[in-house]
Protein backbone atom coordinates (compact mmCIF):
# COMPACT_ATOMS: atom_id res chain seq x y z
CA UNK A 1 0.00 0.00 0.00
CA UNK A 2 1.36 3.29 -0.60
CA UNK A 3 2.47 6.14 1.64
CA UNK A 4 0.32 8.68 0.48
CA UNK A 5 0.57 10.86 3.82
CA UNK A 6 4.38 11.19 5.93
CA UNK A 7 4.59 9.28 9.22
CA UNK A 8 4.41 12.53 11.45
CA UNK A 9 1.13 13.66 10.43
CA UNK A 10 -0.41 10.16 10.51
CA UNK A 11 0.72 10.09 14.07
CA UNK A 12 -0.95 13.29 14.92
CA UNK A 13 -3.89 12.61 13.63
CA UNK A 14 -3.85 8.99 15.58
CA UNK A 15 -3.04 11.03 18.87
CA UNK A 16 -6.40 13.65 17.89
CA UNK A 17 -8.67 10.81 17.70
CA UNK A 18 -7.52 8.43 20.01
CA UNK A 19 -6.04 10.46 22.86
CA UNK A 20 -7.93 14.28 22.26
CA UNK A 21 -11.41 12.83 21.95
CA UNK A 22 -11.95 10.55 24.72
CA UNK A 23 -10.67 13.45 27.11
CA UNK A 24 -12.89 15.82 25.78
CA UNK A 25 -15.93 13.42 26.00
CA UNK A 26 -14.97 12.51 29.48
CA UNK A 27 -14.17 15.86 30.38
CA UNK A 28 -17.97 16.74 29.07
CA UNK A 29 -19.25 14.13 30.91
CA UNK A 30 -17.50 15.25 34.13
CA UNK A 31 -18.64 18.71 33.40
CA UNK A 32 -22.20 17.66 33.44
CA UNK A 33 -21.67 15.49 36.65
CA UNK A 34 -20.29 18.39 38.41
CA UNK A 35 -23.68 20.49 37.42
CA UNK A 36 -25.55 18.20 39.19
CA UNK A 37 -26.81 19.60 41.97
CA UNK A 38 -28.44 16.01 43.83
CA UNK A 39 -25.34 14.29 43.85
CA UNK A 40 -22.73 14.31 46.72
CA UNK A 41 -19.50 16.59 46.64
CA UNK A 42 -17.39 13.64 47.87
CA UNK A 43 -18.84 11.65 45.04
CA UNK A 44 -18.11 14.30 42.67
CA UNK A 45 -14.32 14.62 44.16
CA UNK A 46 -14.13 10.52 43.69
CA UNK A 47 -15.54 10.22 40.28
CA UNK A 48 -13.06 13.52 39.12
CA UNK A 49 -10.34 11.58 40.54
CA UNK A 50 -11.34 8.29 39.35
CA UNK A 51 -11.50 10.22 35.69
CA UNK A 52 -8.20 12.07 36.13
CA UNK A 53 -6.40 8.51 36.52
CA UNK A 54 -8.12 6.47 34.12
CA UNK A 55 -7.71 9.41 31.45
CA UNK A 56 -3.81 9.46 32.53
CA UNK A 57 -3.45 5.87 32.18
CA UNK A 58 -5.35 5.80 28.79
CA UNK A 59 -3.04 8.55 27.35
CA UNK A 60 -0.07 6.77 28.31
CA UNK A 61 -1.47 3.31 26.80
CA UNK A 62 -2.34 4.92 23.70
CA UNK A 63 0.68 7.42 23.07
CA UNK A 64 2.95 4.06 23.99
CA UNK A 65 1.01 1.52 20.82
CA UNK A 66 0.89 5.01 18.66
CA UNK A 67 4.54 5.34 19.30
CA UNK A 68 5.46 2.03 18.67
CA UNK A 69 3.01 1.49 15.67
CA UNK A 70 4.79 4.62 14.05
CA UNK A 71 8.49 3.01 15.25
CA UNK A 72 7.40 -0.22 13.11
CA UNK A 73 5.75 1.54 9.68
CA UNK A 74 9.28 3.67 9.74
CA UNK A 75 11.14 0.25 10.24
CA UNK A 76 8.93 -1.09 7.17
CA UNK A 77 9.26 1.57 5.30
CA UNK A 78 12.76 1.67 4.86
CA UNK A 79 12.76 -2.36 4.44
CA UNK A 80 10.12 -1.41 1.62
CA UNK A 81 12.88 1.46 0.13
CA UNK A 82 16.17 -0.95 0.31
CA UNK A 83 14.58 -3.81 -1.20
CA UNK A 84 13.19 -1.54 -4.04
CA UNK A 85 16.68 -0.62 -4.62
CA UNK A 86 18.02 -3.74 -4.31
CA UNK A 87 15.76 -4.79 -7.21
CA UNK A 88 16.31 -1.59 -9.47
CA UNK A 89 20.72 -2.06 -8.82
CA UNK A 90 19.81 -5.92 -10.10
CA UNK A 91 17.61 -5.10 -12.68
CA UNK A 92 20.36 -2.61 -14.27
CA UNK A 93 23.31 -4.22 -13.80
CA UNK A 94 22.09 -7.94 -14.73
CA UNK A 95 20.80 -8.46 -17.94
CA UNK A 96 17.39 -9.66 -18.57
CA UNK A 97 17.08 -13.94 -19.23
CA UNK A 98 15.32 -13.35 -22.31
CA UNK A 99 17.81 -10.42 -23.73
CA UNK A 100 19.72 -12.74 -25.94
CA UNK A 101 16.37 -14.06 -27.70
CA UNK A 102 15.27 -10.89 -27.61
CA UNK A 103 18.54 -9.64 -29.87
CA UNK A 104 17.74 -13.12 -31.76
CA UNK A 105 14.40 -12.26 -32.40
CA UNK A 106 15.51 -8.68 -33.72
CA UNK A 107 18.18 -9.91 -36.29
CA UNK A 108 15.37 -11.90 -37.36
CA UNK A 109 12.99 -9.28 -37.94
CA UNK A 110 13.26 -8.33 -42.41
CA UNK A 111 13.79 -4.80 -43.35
CA UNK A 112 10.89 -2.92 -44.67
CA UNK A 113 12.90 -2.18 -47.80
CA UNK A 114 16.23 -3.73 -47.88
CA UNK A 115 18.93 -1.46 -49.15
CA UNK A 116 20.91 -3.22 -51.90
CA UNK A 117 24.34 -3.81 -51.38
CA UNK A 118 27.00 -1.63 -53.62
CA UNK A 119 29.71 -2.96 -54.94
CA UNK A 120 32.75 -0.46 -54.28
CA UNK A 121 33.42 2.10 -57.39
CA UNK A 122 36.36 0.76 -59.03
CA UNK A 123 39.68 2.90 -58.87
CA UNK A 124 40.14 4.34 -62.40
CA UNK A 125 43.61 3.72 -61.90
CA UNK A 126 43.22 0.42 -61.87
CA UNK A 127 40.96 -0.17 -64.67
CA UNK A 128 43.26 1.53 -66.56
CA UNK A 129 46.41 -0.78 -65.29
CA UNK A 130 43.75 -3.45 -66.61
CA UNK A 131 43.02 -2.42 -69.67
CA UNK A 132 46.92 -2.32 -70.37
CA UNK A 133 47.39 -5.90 -69.18
CA UNK A 134 44.41 -7.07 -70.86
CA UNK A 135 45.20 -5.65 -74.03
CA UNK A 136 49.27 -6.07 -74.45
CA UNK A 137 50.71 -7.65 -71.53
CA UNK A 138 48.84 -10.81 -70.69
CA UNK A 139 49.77 -12.39 -74.47
CA UNK A 140 53.21 -11.93 -72.68
CA UNK A 141 52.41 -14.45 -69.83
CA UNK A 142 53.45 -11.74 -67.25
CA UNK A 143 51.63 -12.07 -63.86
CA UNK A 144 49.20 -9.53 -62.07
CA UNK A 145 49.18 -8.38 -58.75
CA UNK A 146 48.02 -4.99 -57.38
CA UNK A 147 49.89 -2.88 -54.69
CA UNK A 148 49.60 0.28 -53.46
CA UNK A 149 53.01 2.52 -51.94
CA UNK A 150 52.87 4.32 -48.60
CA UNK A 151 51.85 7.49 -50.79
CA UNK A 152 48.65 5.73 -52.22
CA UNK A 153 50.47 5.12 -56.02
CA UNK A 154 49.57 2.30 -57.70
CA UNK A 155 51.45 0.12 -59.37
CA UNK A 156 51.33 -3.70 -60.61
CA UNK A 157 53.75 -6.03 -60.24
CA UNK A 158 53.83 -8.21 -63.56
CA UNK A 159 56.63 -10.47 -62.38
CA UNK A 160 59.81 -11.77 -63.88
CA UNK A 161 60.65 -13.00 -67.55
CA UNK A 162 64.37 -13.75 -69.29
CA UNK A 163 65.32 -11.42 -72.02
CA UNK A 164 66.16 -13.01 -75.29
CA UNK A 165 68.90 -10.17 -75.77
CA UNK A 166 70.89 -10.70 -73.19
CA UNK A 167 69.66 -14.10 -71.60
CA UNK A 168 68.94 -11.70 -68.21
CA UNK A 169 66.29 -12.26 -66.06
CA UNK A 170 64.46 -8.73 -65.26
CA UNK A 171 61.32 -7.70 -63.33
CA UNK A 172 58.28 -5.81 -64.78
CA UNK A 173 56.11 -3.63 -63.21
CA UNK A 174 53.31 -1.49 -64.53
CA UNK A 175 53.07 2.37 -62.87
CA UNK A 176 50.25 4.81 -63.15
CA UNK A 177 51.07 8.14 -64.03
CA UNK A 178 48.88 10.81 -64.57
CA UNK A 179 46.03 11.98 -66.32
CA UNK A 180 46.85 13.20 -69.97
CA UNK A 181 47.30 16.96 -70.47
CA UNK A 182 44.23 17.37 -72.14
CA UNK A 183 42.42 15.27 -69.51
CA UNK A 184 40.93 12.02 -71.98
CA UNK A 185 43.68 9.56 -71.17
CA UNK A 186 45.39 7.91 -68.06
CA UNK A 187 48.81 7.35 -68.44
CA UNK A 188 51.06 4.45 -67.17
CA UNK A 189 54.55 3.43 -67.42
CA UNK A 190 56.04 -0.28 -67.57
CA UNK A 191 59.53 -0.46 -66.28
CA UNK A 192 62.28 -3.27 -66.30
CA UNK A 193 64.88 -3.78 -63.39
CA UNK A 194 67.55 -6.27 -63.37
CA UNK A 195 68.11 -9.35 -61.17
CA UNK A 196 70.35 -7.81 -58.66
CA UNK A 197 69.68 -4.00 -59.24
CA UNK A 198 67.75 -1.08 -58.44
CA UNK A 199 68.04 0.75 -61.60
CA UNK A 200 64.71 1.09 -63.79
CA UNK A 201 64.39 1.03 -67.60
CA UNK A 202 61.15 2.38 -69.02
CA UNK A 203 60.30 -0.34 -71.50
CA UNK A 204 57.25 1.51 -72.99
CA UNK A 205 54.34 4.28 -71.91
CA UNK A 206 50.75 3.53 -72.47
CA UNK A 207 47.78 6.35 -72.96
CA UNK A 208 44.40 4.99 -72.14
CA UNK A 209 41.31 6.93 -73.50
CA UNK A 210 38.68 7.24 -70.61
CA UNK A 211 35.85 7.02 -72.33
CA UNK A 212 36.37 4.37 -74.69
CA UNK A 213 39.33 2.02 -72.81
CA UNK A 214 41.17 1.98 -76.12
CA UNK A 215 45.08 0.84 -75.09
CA UNK A 216 47.63 2.86 -77.15
CA UNK A 217 51.47 2.59 -76.31
CA UNK A 218 53.68 5.76 -77.04
CA UNK A 219 57.09 3.91 -77.78
CA UNK A 220 58.39 6.39 -75.39
CA UNK A 221 61.80 5.07 -73.72
CA UNK A 222 62.76 7.92 -71.76
CA UNK A 223 60.70 11.03 -70.65
CA UNK A 224 62.37 13.30 -73.44
CA UNK A 225 61.01 11.02 -76.31
CA UNK A 226 58.64 12.15 -78.65
CA UNK A 227 56.21 9.26 -78.94
CA UNK A 228 54.12 8.17 -81.76
CA UNK A 229 51.89 10.55 -83.79
CA UNK A 230 48.68 8.25 -82.43
CA UNK A 231 49.98 8.75 -79.01
CA UNK A 232 50.08 12.59 -79.17
CA UNK A 233 46.81 13.37 -80.87
CA UNK A 234 45.03 11.25 -78.10
CA UNK A 235 46.75 12.63 -75.08
CA UNK A 236 46.97 15.78 -76.49
CA UNK A 237 50.90 16.12 -75.66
Amino acid sequence: MMNFFPVWVKMLGQMIVGVMMPIIILVFALVLLYRNEHVHQSVKAFCIAAAVFVCGLYCFLAMFFILLGTQEERMEIQSDNKRHEAEWEEHVQKPSENAWKEDKAEEKLPETEPEMEQEPEADYRETAARAVYDAVLSEEGFSYEVYYNAKGNLYIELGTKISEEDGKTYSYSLVYDRPSKNGACELLVLYRTAEGSENEAIVDMYAVETITGKVVASGKKAWSDVGTKEYREMTGE
